[in-house]
């Protein structure tokens, strides 16, 4: 748990730096596209972003710098040193401790350790107590190791099976059915003679019958050396009218049946007739269905595999989401979404709701009046569009918002300019406070100040 809570630490703070520094150029940019009221929950994905990618570069870091670490120790035990082999492999334990990786990957890399050390002991003339109790261990877990399995198993055979050997010899052979070679390692041990020592002590001798299986216990009773006589090439198919098994009907038992057969043979022969079929045969397949059902049978693999590989990927996901690590990363997300959700919302609070009547510094009239143009003669224009449907929808959107928006037209250039403007106001002075407060707000990109004759 450690591991993960420092990497998670280190996410966040490379995460933090990250989207501080290199946020501080966009942010103009994502202050007009999202507004001040969607910049919180920006910042929180960024920062919850850039903590999962901290992450995840510090994960492929450690487990690149194990893969260097695997390599170094098989190139040192190649070369003759397995004391520095093994402190290299030492080296990449401790750098597994701390690397934080899942647990498919952890479980991976220290099958790749153990399979390694192992393979240095296996090559030691006297391994000690610890070492082959270690052997045993690797072996019983990871019975699939051929490798390291073979060796151990010639080693058991030279100086005796113990009681502790027959758990790991049994799965070693349980794993591996179609290998002759280990089976026949499993069975020399189990017809080993009593050594000297156990009879001396009294030891029940090891019975084979418990660690070897039948196919290798069958194999025991056959001959080794003796070779095999060459098959004969078979004889040429003959009109097949009588089973040969089967003696001809009025034959007596323990009589010869070959001149009766010669004879109906031969007699079918001068009519010139086919002797009947013993058997229907069906007709042979042409070229198109052979295709037709090789294809069929691709597509049925194809189908399955894709199957496989789904069902594998979401039994990761599940194992994902089920591991304490993948809990406390689903916890974090959602405790950044939390703070971000409430500085959202504080902010809400703190800003108030949109304004209902007139902008500040707007002219007004009593209700159901409306003022002349002399008295209100600027205005605000906040965008201009070539096409009407975006102007009225920029329009409506700044209604919805409270403001006195609506639609004017202009001619410039040879084109028709739909223009957005926001209130009536007296003076310049009281329409630029106006846009200004617009603008900070993140309501408007940007205004200027326009005269309603123009």
């Amino acid at each position: 748990m450690l591991p993960s809570l420092k990497l998670l630490n280190a996410g966040l703070w490379i995460g933090l730096a990250a989207v501080g520094l290199g946020g501080l150029p966009v942010l103009p940019a994502a202050h007009r596209l999202v507004g001040a009221e969607g910049m919180p929950l920006l910042a929180a994905t960024a920062l919850a972003a850039a903590a999962l990618a901290a992450g995840w570069a510090v994960r492929r870091r450690a487990l690149a710098a194990l893969r260097r670490r695997l390599r170094e120790a098989e190139r040192l035990a190649r070369e003759g040193f397995p004391e520095e082999a093994e402190d290299v492999l030492e080296e990449a334990l401790s750098l597994l401790d701390g690397a934080g990786v899942s647990g498919g990957a952890r479980r991976r890399a220290l099958a790749a350790i153990g399979g390694r050390r192992a393979r240095i002991l296996l090559d030691r003339p006297l391994p000690a107590a610890e070492e082959e109790a270690f052997l045993r261990r690797y072996l019983t877990a990871h019975p699939d190791d051929h490798g390291a399995a073979l060796l151990w198993l010639t080693r058991v055979a030279d100086r005796g099976m113990r009681p502790e050997d027959e758990e790991a010899i049994g799965r070693i052979a349980a794993a591996h059915p179609g290998r002759p070679d280990i089976q026949a390692a499993v069975a020399g041990i189990g017809a080993a003679p009593r050594r000297p020592g156990r009879e001396a002590a009294g030891a029940p001798s090891p019975v084979a019958p418990k660690i070897l299986s039948p196919a290798a216990a069958e194999d025991r009773k056959r001959p080794r050396l003796r070779e095999r006589p060459p098959a004969t090439a078979p004889a040429a198919p003959g009109p097949r009218l009588v089973s040969a098994a089967r003696p001809p009907e009025g034959a007596e038992e323990g009589g010869d049946a070959e001149p009766r057969f010669r004879a109906f043979a031969a007699g079918a022969e001068e009519d010139g007739e086919e002797p009947p079929p013993t058997l229907w045969r069906r007709p042979a397949a042409g070229p198109s269905l052979l295709r037709l059902a090789a294809a069929g049978a691709a597509a049925a693999r194809l189908a399955a595999r894709l199957f496989n590989e789904a069902a594998a990927q979401a039994r990761r996901v599940l194992s994902f989401l089920l591991r304490p690590a993948a809990g406390r990363a689903l916890l974090a997300a959602a405790a950044l979404a939390g703070i971000a959700l409430g500085v959202r919302l504080g902010l809400e609070r703190l800003e108030g709701p949109p304004p209902e009547g007139p902008l500040p510094g707007a002219a007004s009239a009593p209700a159901g009046e409306a003022l002349p143009a002399a008295v209100q003669p600027f205005t605000l224009q906040v965008a201009a569009y070539l096409k009407e449907e975006s102007a009225l929808r920029r329009v409506e959107e700044l209604r919805q918002r409270g403001l006195d928006a609506y639609l004017s037209t202009a001619e410039r250039g040879g084109r028709r300019w739909y223009q957005v403007r926001v209130s009536h106001f007296a003076d310049p002075q009281s329409a630029r406070e106006a846009g200004r407060a617009l603008r900070d707000k993140g309501w408007i990109e940007d205004f200027y100040v326009a005269n309603t004759a123009r």
